[in-house]
């Protein structure tokens, strides 16, 4: 082997994307299963349990050698170097390793994205139903009791709804949550736009907003950007607010309240979309996330670009709470005991946020660093300053939580601002 070869070997360290993990059998062999996390590479990879042994140390810190001397340890035999080159690139083929060839696919997803005018609907027919001549009646089911909280009644509500918090747990599950929160804005006049804060799973830290002039599509139709707003936000903030716009591309927080929003006021009603990126940042600095001039600079913007545009908006956070069991990192499956903890925890949130304390809420998050990893602190923090000084109130609607078969629980709550 040359020694440039010998000197390449030594410092490739192979580094896996974020991945999700799931055990499959085939043949009665236990395999393990992984698939992007964020939904933009289209493969999967499927691995046995020594070839995930390797895979879980592509970090971009352990070498070669590295992981050579670990899976002598672990197993007690030698792995070669060509075994490693093989389950990286198989990885690679799946675009979940985080290498040129997936750069390269993802250059080419932006470009395609940045050149459509209407957001297309990515969750419908796995998240809800897809037929548009059934998706009419399958909305109007969610808001049915015993669950829901009855069919709204247009008209008798004399005022717009100013503000809600929904969930974006998928509408299979949590789609009664969802009719708790948008049946009030259902009962009264339409707004003039819909402002959707929805909740960047895999987003970047920079910028904490990502917005997109896109409009909107749904089974039910096309809603809009509206376009004052969106150059209002542009002039004040920059094109920096724009440039990861393709995590809109596959987020479906903001694309559940679109759909939620045209059951409503009907499909052709404008929005503002939205994503607001993880807060954690803020959870270890302690500094408020107000303070943060990311933070203020968004709200003091999208305020005053409602105001120019002349807009009564409804403000929409996409939002769960408590995110706990073994598919978010935990030993224990979320049992009785587990459950009847997070439900306490989400209650002390609740009540800050219902009482638009967003300090209060935040420095709950921080006491606890974020034990139950409420996913939807920006979204939530961002509303309630969005909110600070208009003299609303939060009214609790729902609070519920669902759980899998791997024992892991979401929770998630309706709320009305009035």
């Amino acid at each position: 082997m040359p020694d440039e070869t010998v000197k390449e070997e030594a410092e490739w360290k192979p580094r896996i994307r974020p991945v999700e993990a799931f055990p499959v059998e085939s043949r009665g062999k236990r395999l393990i299963l992984l698939r992007d996390a964020s939904g933009i590479a289209p493969g999967q990879a499927v691995l046995s349990p020594a070839a995930f042994f390797v895979a879980a140390r592509f970090d971009g810190a352990h070498g070669v050698r590295d992981i050579q001397e670990e899976f002598l340890r672990e197993s007690g035999e030698i792995l070669f170097t060509e075994k490693i080159r093989e389950i990286a690139d198989q990885l690679d083929k799946a675009y979940l390793l985080d290498s040129n060839r997936f750069a390269q696919h993802l250059r080419n997803l932006k470009k395609d994205f940045s050149a459509l005018a209407v957001r297309p609907a990515s969750s419908a027919g796995t998240a809800y139903e897809a037929d548009p001549e059934k998706l009419g009646p399958w909305l109007d089911a969610l808001f049915e009791p015993p669950d829901g909280p009855g069919r709204p009644v247009p008209g008798s509500r004399a005022e717009p709804l100013r503000a809600l918090a929904a969930p974006h747990v998928d509408l299979m599950r949590g789609g009664a949550v969802y009719a708790h929160a948008w049946k009030a804005a259902a009962e009264g006049p339409a707004p003039d736009c819909v402002v959707i804060l929805g909740t960047a799973h895999f987003g970047q830290a920079e910028p904490l907003f990502i917005a997109t002039d896109k409009a909107f599509a749904t089974p039910l139709g096309e809603s809009p950007a509206d376009a004052p707003v969106i150059e209002g936000l542009r002039r004040r903030l920059g094109d920096g607010i724009f440039e990861e716009e393709f995590t809109h591309a596959r987020e479906h927080s903001v694309e559940f309240q679109v759909l939620m929003a045209q059951k409503a006021f009907g499909a052709g009603i404008p929005i503002v979309p939205v994503l607001a990126c993880s807060f954690h940042e803020f959870v270890g600095s302690g500094k408020e996330p107000g303070e943060d001039p990311r933070v203020r600079g968004f709200v003091e913007a999208l305020r005053e670009s409602l105001a120019e545009a002349g807009r009564k908006a409804l403000l929409v956070a996409s939002a769960d709470l408590s995110h706990v069991g073994p598919r978010f990192g935990d030993e224990r499956r979320s049992d009785a005991a587990v459950m009847n903890g997070v439900r306490q925890s989400d209650a002390g949130a609740l009540r800050n946020v219902c009482a638009m304390d967003a300090a209060g809420f935040f420095a709950r998050i921080r006491q606890t660093n974020d034990r139950t990893r409420i996913c939807g602190t920006a979204c939530l923090y961002t509303l309630l300053c969005l909110l600070e000084g208009s003299g609303l109130r939060g009214v609790l609607r729902k609070h519920a939580s669902t759980v899998d078969e791997t024992g892991s629980a979401v929770t998630f709550a309706a709320i009305t601002f009035e």
